[in-house]
C-alpha cells in the first residue's frame, strides 16, 4: 500500500491504520508507473526523505546549556514520579478498583523478538495484580514524563482542564483526547508494540516531581499488528541494507564468528550522510556502522557500561600521564579558590594539591586491588565493575 504524498487529517491517519479503504488515500499501479515513467522521482525522494530523517534522529546532536540541564533534570525526575504515581493508582483516586504494584524494574536498550530493526527503551517495566485476577501478575510498561519549565508546566496544567479527571484509564482509540503531545502518542504505542504490552502507564510530573496526571493506555493487538507493518515498512525502504531479510547474515553464534566483521553502507545512504552535520562525513557513518555490526556479533547480553570508546583510546586512558586524568577527577569536587584570592600562585597550589590527592587515589587503587582482577565472584559483579571504571 503506497500514500498519497501530503498531510493527513487525524480521521484519515486513524482510517489507514485501521486498514479501511480510502481511494482519495492510495496511489494506484497506474500512478506507480507513471512515476517510473518520469524516471521515479517521487518514489526515489520518498526513499531518500524516509532514510534521512532516520540518519538525523540516529545522530542526534550533543545538548549544551540549559537543554543539557533539562534532559538531565528529567531523567532525575523519572523515579520520583514513578513513586508518585504508584502512590495515586494504589490510592483513592486510582481509576483502576484494586489496583496493587508488585513490582518496578529498569531494562536498557531491547529490540522485538522476531523483529531486530525494531527497538525501545522504556522508563520502567512494573509488575502489577487486578482485583479481577489477584493471582494473575501483568506486566506493564511505565513512561515518566518531567514538565521542567514553567512553560511546558502550565501547558500541561491548561490541557487538564479540558479533561473529566487527571488520572484516568482509556483506550487506544481516546489517545488523541488525553495525550496533548502527539510524539508522547507514537511514544507509548512503540512501547506496547515492542514489548508486547497490553498496557502503558504515562506519567506526567513537574519539576519537583508532583505528579500533574497520569493515563493508563489498553492497547490492542490489531493496532499493534498494524503499527508493526508501518515499522516494517519503513525498515523495507530505509535500513535493509542493515536489517536483511535473511537474519542469518547478521547471526551472533559461534558458528558466524568468521563472517566479515564490516558492513556495506549503499552509496545513497552515504550520499545523504554528507547532508546531515551531526553524523560529520560518509566515512564516519561507514565506521559507526562498522562498529554496529562488531557489536551484533558479540554474544548477549551486554554488560551494563557508562559510555562505549574505540579500544585505542581506553589504553590509553589507562596509560597517560596522571595530570591529563586530574581535571577528569577533580570536576566534581566542591573545594574552590575563593575569588577574592585567586592569583596564580593560589590556582598553582591547588593544581599541586590536587595532583597529590590523584597520585594517593591511584596508590589506594594500587595497593588495595585483588590479584586477579579479571575474577568476578558473579556476573553482577562484573556488571557493577565495569559500570564504575572510568
Amino acid at each position: 500500500m503506497t500514500l498519497t504524498p501530503g498531510r493527513k487529517s487525524i480521521e484519515e491517519m486513524r482510517e489507514i491504520l485501521a486498514g479501511v479503504r480510502n481511494d482519495s488515500l492510495l496511489v494506484t499501479p497506474e500512478d506507480d508507473s507513471n512515476n517510473e515513467e518520469e524516471g521515479g522521482e517521487s518514489s526515489c525522494n520518498s526513499r531518500d526523505e524516509a532514510a534521512k530523517a532516520i540518519l538525523q534522529k540516529s545522530f542526534l546532536p550533543h545538548q549544551k546549556g540549559q537543554a543539557r540541564e533539562y534532559c538531565s533534570l528529567g531523567h532525575m525526575l523519572e523515579l520520583p514520579i514513578l513513586h508518585n504515581c504508584i502512590q495515586v493508582v494504589t490510592g483513592e483516586e486510582s481509576p483502576v478498583i484494586g489496583l496493587e504494584v508488585k513490582g518496578a524494574y529498569t531494562t536498557g536498550l531491547a529490540a522485538k523478538k522476531g523483529s531486530p530493526h525494531a527497538k525501545d527503551s522504556i522508563d520502567f517495566v512494573i509488575t502489577v495484580t487486578e482485583l479481577d485476577d489477584p493471582d494473575e501478575v501483568k506486566a506493564w510498561g511505565f513512561e515518566a514524563k518531567g514538565r521542567v519549565t514553567a512553560r511546558t508546566a502550565a501547558a500541561e496544567e491548561r490541557n487538564l482542564r479540558y479533561l473529566s479527571h487527571p488520572h484516568v484509564r482509556i483506550h487506544e482509540f481516546d489517545v488523541h483526547e488525553e495525550v496533548a503531545n502527539e510524539g508522547e502518542r507514537f511514544q507509548v504505542l512503540h512501547h506496547a508494540f515492542v514489548y508486547d504490552f497490553d498496557v502503558v502507564v504515562l506519567a506526567i510530573g513537574d519539576d519537583q516531581s508532583s505528579l500533574i496526571r497520569s493515563t493508563i493506555i489498553d492497547f490492542s493487538i490489531d493496532l499493534k499488528e498494524q503499527f508493526g507493518e508501518v515499522i516494517d515498512e519503513l525498515k523495507r525502504i530505509s535500513l535493509e541494507w542493515a536489517y536483511p531479510d535473511n537474519p542469518a547474515a547478521l547471526s551472533s553464534t559461534i558458528t558466524n564468528r568468521r563472517a566479515p566483521k564490516v558492513i556495506t553502507v549503499p552509496q545513497r545512504i552515504l550520499n545523504l550522510a554528507k547532508d546531515i552535520k551531526t553524523i560529520n562525513g560518509s566515512d564516519t557513518l561507514q565506521g559507526t556502522a562498522n562498529i554496529w555490526r562488531s557489536l551484533v556479533l558479540l554474544p548477549k547480553p551486554f554488560p551494563s557500561f557508562l559510555r562505549f570508546i574505540p579500544a585505542v583510546y581506553a589504553f590509553w586512558n589507562v596509560v597517560k600521564g596522571g595530570s591529563d586524568t586530574t581535571s577528569k577527577l577533580m570536576d566534581d569536587c566542591i573545594l574552590r579558590v575563593p575569588k577574592a584570592h585567586m592569583n596564580t600562585e593560589t590556582v598553582a597550589i591547588n593544581r599541586l594539591l590536587s595532583l597529590v590527592f590523584v597520585l594517593i587515589h591511584h596508590l589506594n587503587q594500587t595497593i588495595t586491588a585483588q590479584d586477579n582482577l579479571n575474577s568476578y565472584s558473579s556476573l553482577l559483579n562484573y556488571q557493577i565493575s565495569a559500570s564504575k571504571k572510568a
